[in-house]
């Protein structure tokens, strides 16, 4: 009796891995926690940790962290100009910022919203990740309604929205823009604000492209462009930056309204959802209290901002936070080995 079931039990076990490691019997330590040995354990971490602590608390002091609220409750009275109620107002503001101790370049610009819940279930799941990859057009989408067509009011007919969903029609278009840095003495400072390189590489290259059976083409002289051709659907030729003229087709572009459609202030038709700003936002945050980074000084044109400098930043409004008694603020910082300004790490 007894060789049969040993036989059977070798049978069993046939092709399994009979080592210590797999069947769990490798030699173990199981310390007993004694009251003596739990204080000795937590007076070696205190030598340890309270020493990193420090280290990281005065690293965090030290960063130069400046932070100006420009709309909501709590506005300043010298930034009033800024508020806004209605949205895509267009309204123009400066906000100033002196420097109270040298800063070290790159120097960083962030626009921070508080009390808008960009965790929402409903809200980061409204959107259609194939058609902001560019491999639909998204018209078939059952993740991005009620938020993915317009009544346009002029013909009473549904406009399809692309992109759809509440992340990319909450854009957040306000436009900065660093007007001028002057030094104590009054001097101006050749600084500009930096806007490229903000989003992930894997955002640009991989995760978005322009939409479904877009396409565009530079033109050799500004003269010789014309958008008069059923190839582009264009009205007008786009002129960059450099000058140079650019045709573009977007497909049905009479039944749907594009991002540079959208935010004109912000995207234009070239980028359209590859403007960096665009994909900066397109991640979510995961608390209502959230900032984005929105430009950056390089440390190719200063190496230090000095003492009493002032920056002067214009901003165009258009981004409305009274509907949901929201706060939006501007912050320039520097950063560190351990990122930003953030006392917490080192309590």
């Amino acid at each position: 009796m007894a060789d049969a079931k040993n036989k059977e039990s070798q049978s069993l076990r046939k092709g399994t891995d009979d080592s210590d490691f797999r069947q769990q019997n490798i030699p173990a330590w199981m310390p007993i926690l004694s009251p003596v040995y739990v204080i000795a354990s937590f007076i070696l971490l205190a030598f340890l940790l309270i020493p990193a602590g420090l280290i990281f608390l005065r690293t965090s002091q030290g960063i130069v962290e400046l932070v100006k609220q420009y709309d909501g409750d709590g506005t300043e009275n010298e930034l009033q100009d800024c508020k806004i109620e209605v949205a895509n107002a267009g309204s123009k503001c400066e906000i100033e910022f002196t420097i109270p101790e040298n800063m070290t370049t790159p120097i960083y610009v962030y626009y921070e919203i508080d009390n808008f819940y960009q965790n929402h279930k409903k809200y980061f799941g409204s959107r259609d990740n194939d058609q902001l990859r560019g491999l639909s057009s998204g018209l078939e989408s059952s993740s991005c309604p009620p938020l993915h067509k317009l009544k346009d009011k002029s013909t009473d007919k549904d406009v399809l929205l692309n992109p759809c969903g509440f992340v990319a029609n909450t854009f957040f278009n306000d436009v900065i823009t660093l007007n001028s840095v002057t030094d104590s003495d009054d001097n101006n400072l050749n600084i500009s604000m930096r806007e490229d390189g903000i989003s992930w590489v894997s955002d640009l290259k991989q995760k978005f492209g322009q939409v479904y059976g877009f396409k565009s083409e530079a033109c050799a002289s500004c003269d010789d462009c014309s958008c008069n051709s059923t190839v582009w659907s264009c009205e007008e030729p786009y002129i960059d930056d450099n000058g140079i003229c650019h045709l573009y087709f977007y497909p049905d572009e009479d039944t749907t309204q594009y991002a540079y459609e959208t935010y004109p202030m912000v995207i234009n038709p070239i980028e359209g959802i590859l403007n960096e700003h665009f994909l900066v936002w397109m991640r979510t945050a995961a608390l209502p209290k959230f900032r984005k980074l929105y430009g950056y000084i390089p440390d190719s044109q200063f190496k230090t901002i000095t003492k009493g400098s002032v920056l002067t930043f214009e901003i165009e409004t258009n981004w409305v936070v009274s509907g949901f008694a929201g706060r939006k603020s501007l912050v320039v910082t520097e950063s560190s080995y351990m990122g930003g300004r953030n006392d917490f790490v080192g309590w």
